[in-house]
Order: structure tokens, then C-alpha cells, then sequence
């Protein structure tokens, strides 16, 4: 009939997945209200398809169309509701030519009303009575199978959201799925949490990098609550990272992090490792921060390559100890330290004398051998925080910080006095170096390292000076035989 072919009544009928299995015990209790409230023998929730008539429920339905859970067009009264798309009363079948064909005899259809039931705007099916003799349907009953029509719709209704939802839902757990899936296989560490700090994402990189969840969690929260950040150090590998300028506290205050250098301890080794974090906050529609993201990668292979270059540039090849122009560089700094805290430092200048004698006499490897003995000797008698260097040739300079007990230098000297006079190894003799020491104190007044630099060069060559005047005066006096 026109109208049973429409494309989206029938697309509305396919969605609620009832033609395919029409057996449904949630509209049991309709039929058995239709027929009760009706003082109906036979009722009916049906759906209407192309070509046939689909029970989704019935009551008082003879065989073999009860077991069957079907009926042809050619035998259906629900169809022409559906058809008029409101509902259809017939007192008796048998006095309409429309309605009195044999296939109604055979279903026993004499008296009919049927409320169409529409989904999603389209009439697809009908709540139905059915009597085997006349009779006449009053409005109060039509009106009771009209509300019985529209508990169906909603019925129908909630399915289709239900089905939505479930489908909505596996869309998210796929993409969910393959996001966990991309992310994980990825080397880069990330963490997604919400405004509160807690764990709401973590990949595989990040928990091999920082520990297991339950620990990035820890470290994720809100400073007031994590009284130290664990394992985060700051990119000197010692300072503790102040919980507030973690890359996620920043993004979770809104501002967009890139490019952060941090240290890690790892979780199994201890050892650590240089990340670069780039974070980022996470809006809602109205601007809102609804959480935070930092994504991390591992550049300890880029800060190992830069400091064995920055190594190759600031340190002697053949002592190991800092060359001319790292014992500026750390010089420089430590002045500059010693200046904000008004401590002193004191600054040696040492010649190795006879080097140039050695190296005509035994050859320059004998000459190398003594400035490695020297270098070894200064590494071992000053503090790791001292900066030793080897300006070149026969010249070193130590920088001793934090000098305040020995304003003169005296204890500083007399340990390295200590330590030159000392047996050399297999029986050499001491090392013969002159030395020229200054002291700064930063409360008395400024000073430039090359300052400082030039003052203890002229002190160590008056020293120089002094002790080749003694050794000539020693040789005067020595009796010629």
C-alpha cells in the first residue's frame, strides 16, 4: 500500500532491530494490557515491514501465526493504520469490501482497533485488539490503546538511545583502544590528568621512566599535597624540582610548557636521565582548565654528546685537568659566587720548574710523565669544588674556594708544600714547582680574575725568582776541590 515502502519509515523500523528478532518480553505486558483494558481475546504489538506483519508480542493469537511470529500483508488489518499513520476502528470486518477477505477469516479477525506506534516520527507499527465477533470500540477504549501505542514509542525510543549510546560507546572503546595502542607504542613518556593533579592516562614509556601509576599519580597532584616531588631533580641532577614548577603544575595553571629540562632518577637503576617536557593544559569549551597533558623525551644521549664536547673544549687532552679556557670559565664562576656570599677564595699559580730540561735531556714523554705526576698530585691534595687547570706548557692555576679560615693562605700552601715534598712513585724525586698564591676577600673590595691571575703569576716568579738566587748562593759557597 502507498506509504509501507517509505525509505525512512523503514530505515526507522530496521534501527529498532526488532524485525530480526521479534520475540521481545518487553512488550508482553502492552499486549496483555491491550486485551484486559479492552476486554479484547486477542491483542497485539506488531510491527509492519515491506511485505509481512511481525509480532513483536501477542496475546489470544491462534496457530499457526502465534508460533510463526508473522503474517502476510495480504492477511493484515495493521497495516492499513499504519498506512493512514493514525489509528483504525472497524466494528465488524465482514460489512467493508475493503476490509472482508477470506485471509481475515482465516486469522479470525471480525471486530478491530488498532493506534499506530511511530519511531523516530514514522508510524512502523500498531497496539492492536482483536474480537472474533462485532462490536463496537468506544473513545474511551481507543484512547486507552492510543496511550498504550505511545508507552511503545518510548519504549522504542529508549531502545534507540540505548542503542545509540552502545554504539557511541564502542566507537569511544575502539578509538580509546587505539589510542592506548599509539601511545604505547610510543618512546616519548605521557601523562594526562585532571585539574586536581590526579592520573587519568599513562603509557607504557612513562611508568618505565618514572615508575609504576600509583607513583606518577603521587607526583602528578597538587603541590599542597606532595610535600616533594619524587625522583624530579632540576637539570644540575641534584636540586629537588619545586613541586609548584613541575611542567604539569605549570600547565594545570594554564600556562603552555615547551621544552623543559628536567632529571629523572630511574625508577630501577637510580641513575639519571635527562628529559626534555614539552605541557600543555587542556580547556573545555568555555575555557575552563579540565586537566593537563606533558609529553617527555629522553635527551641523555643529547646532553652526554654536549658535555663530552663542552669536555673536549674545556679540558687539557693530555691531564685531563681544566685547559686555559675552562679555567676561565669555572674561575669566573666561582669569583662570581664568592662575590654574592662574601667568602673567600684564594688563587695559586704553579710553574713546574726544569720542565724544558727534562723534555732535551729524557725526551718529551719523560716531560708528559711529570705533568701527569703533578696534575694527579693537585687532584688529590684540593677539594673536587676547587678548579684545577693547566693553562698550557708548564703553568697550572687552582682556585680554592670558600677560603675564610686561612685569610693568608698559609694551611693552603703548606699542604701543597706538604704534598710536593712527598716521595714520588718508584723513588723520584719530589717535584720542583714554584708557586705564587693570592687571596681574595670579596668584603675588602672587587677584583677581576685577571687581576687576581696577574698578582699570583708575579708572586710565583718572584718565588721562582728567590729560590734560583738561593740555589746560585748555595753553589757559591760549595768548596771547589
Amino acid at each position: 500500500m502507498p506509504g509501507l515502502d517509505d525509505v525512512d519509515r523503514l530505515a526507522a523500523l530496521h534501527a529498532t532491530g526488532l524485525t530480526a528478532a521479534p520475540a521481545d518480553e518487553a512488550f508482553d505486558d502492552l499486549a496483555a494490557l491491550a486485551a484486559r483494558l479492552l476486554a479484547a481475546p486477542v491483542a497485539l504489538v506488531s510491527l509492519i515491514d515491506r511485505d509481512r506483519q511481525v509480532i513483536a508480542s501477542q496475546v489470544g493469537l491462534a496457530e499457526p501465526w502465534a508460533s510463526r511470529r508473522e503474517v502476510p500483508l495480504t492477511h493484515s488489518l495493521c497495516q492499513h493504520a499504519v498506512a493512514r499513520g493514525g489509528p483504525l476502528v472497524v466494528p465488524d470486518a465482514r460489512a467493508d469490501a475493503t476490509l472482508a477477505d477470506a485471509a481475515l477469516a482465516a486469522l479470525g479477525v471480525v471486530a478491530y482497533v488498532g493506534a499506530p506506534v511511530h519511531a523516530q516520527g514514522q508510524p512502523i507499527g500498531v497496539v492492536c485488539a482483536i474480537d472474533h465477533a462485532p462490536r463496537a470500540w468506544s473513545d474511551a477504549q481507543l484512547a486507552l490503546l492510543q496511550r498504550l501505542a505511545a508507552i511503545a514509542a518510548r519504549e522504542l525510543e529508549r531502545r534507540h538511545l540505548d542503542l545509540q549510546l552502545a554504539t557511541a560507546t564502542a566507537a569511544l572503546c575502539d578509538q580509546h583502544d587505539l589510542m592506548t595502542a599509539v601511545i604505547d607504542s610510543m618512546d616519548e613518556s605521557v601523562v594526562v590528568v585532571d585539574p586536581a593533579g590526579q592520573l587519568m592516562l599513562v603509557n607504557r614509556a612513562a611508568e618505565q621512566t618514572f615508575g609504576p601509576a600509583a607513583v606518577i599519580d603521587v607526583m602528578t597532584r597538587a603541590p599542597s599535597e606532595v610535600p616533594a616531588v619524587l625522583g624530579l631533580l632540576d637539570v644540575d641532577g641534584v636540586t629537588p624540582l619545586d613541586p609548584a614548577r613541575t611542567p604539569m603544575q605549570r600547565a594545570l595553571a594554564g600556562e603552555v610548557v615547551r621544552g623543559c629540562e628536567l632529571v629523572v632518577r630511574a625508577p630501577a637503576t637510580g641513575a639519571p636521565r635527562w628529559r626534555s617536557v614539552n605541557a600543555a593544559p587542556i580547556r573545555a569549551a568555555d575555557g575552563r582548565v579540565r586537566g593537563a597533558v606533558a609529553v617527555g623525551r629522553d635527551v641523555t644521549a643529547i646532553k652526554e654528546a654536549q658535555r663530552a664536547l663542552e669536555r673536549s673544549a674545556t679540558r687539557d687532552a693530555l691531564t685531563g685537568l681544566y685547559n686555559r679556557r675552562g679555567v676561565h670559565e669555572h674561575a669566573q664562576l666561582a669569583l662570581l659566587r664568592a662575590e654574592r656570599s662574601g667568602r673567600p677564595l684564594a688563587l695559586m699559580f704553579l710553574d713546574l720548574d726544569g720542565l724544558k730540561a727534562i723534555n732535551d735531556r729524557l725526551g718529551h714523554a719523560a716531560g708528559d710523565a711529570v705533568l701527569l705526576r703533578l696534575a694527579e698530585l693537585l687532584r688529590a691534595t684540593f677539594r673536587a669544588s676547587d678548579v684545577v687547570g693547566r693553562l698550557g706548557g708548564d703553568e697550572f692555576v687552582v682556585v680554592a674556594v670558600d677560603t675564610g679560615d686561612d685569610p693568608d693562605g698559609v694551611r693552603l700552601r703548606a699542604r701543597l708544600d706538604a704534598a710536593l715534598a712527598a716521595p714520588g712513585p718508584t723513588g723520584a724525586p719530589p717535584l720542583a714547582v714554584s708557586v705564587g698564591v693570592v687571596v681574595h676577600d670579596p668584603r675588602l673590595g672587587a677584583r677581576t680574575l685577571d687581576e687576581l691571575l696577574a698578582d699570583a703569576d708575579a708572586r710565583m716568579y718572584a718565588a721562582k725568582r728567590a729560590r734560583r738566587a738561593a740555589r746560585q748562593g748555595e753553589a757559591s759557597l760549595t768548596p771547589r776541590g
